[in-house]
């Protein structure tokens, strides 16, 4: 234990980490680090009630914490990471699942005409600026290096077209070894 101490230090050895179940079907088994608790006060002691989140509470728990924020900095920051914690950490789904809200919530406010808070409004903003940049420079960079981009568009369609050969050939009739019977 004290090679793991001297390693991690961050990681304190008064938690346990839950194992996630085996695929024999046990529910796994707790090691040294505890997850997420929330302390309750029952009569002059503190029970600790284990808490965690599926991907859809967790996702919109943090939706709701950027939309309504006042502040942006370190407060929403600990905020999202004590929720994404509650969850069992980052994951691809999670990810999509906040996307996925993040999506409605916008989509919604714009069709009821709401106004967003004025740190969506300043986030917005800031994409919409980069994407105008973008588009700005792609077309500069075609207007003074015509024969450049012209390479750049060639590299480009070539790869698509190593990439989907395969298919081509396939679907004209042609196997690994050679023309497949009965295609022609």
């Amino acid at each position: 234990m004290d090679i793991i101490k001297t390693l991690f230090p961050c990681i304190p050895a008064s938690r346990k980490i839950r194992l996630p179940a085996s695929p024999g079907g046990n529910q796994g088994f707790l090691v040294e680090k505890q997850p997420h608790f929330t302390h309750q006060s029952t009569g002059g002691y503190l029970k600790e009630k284990q808490s965690w989140l599926s991907t859809h509470e967790a996702s919109t728990q943090i939706v709701t914490a950027i939309l309504t924020t006042t502040t942006e900095g370190p407060s929403l920051d600990s905020q999202i990471k004590d929720i994404v914690h509650q969850a069992g950490g980052w994951r691809e789904s999670l990810a999509a699942s906040i996307l996925s809200a993040f999506e409605q919530a916008l989509q919604k406010a714009y069709e009821l005409g709401e106004a967003l808070s004025p740190i969506i409004q300043n986030a917005l903003t800031k994409v919409t600026e980069a994407g105008r940049k973008i588009k700005d420079f792609a077309d500069w960079f075609k207007d003074e290096h015509p024969v450049w981009t012209g390479v750049i568009l060639t590299v480009v369609a070539l790869g698509i077209l190593y990439l989907i050969w395969p298919y081509i050939l396939s679907a004209l009739g042609f196997g690994e070894i050679g023309i497949v019977e009965g295609e022609f």
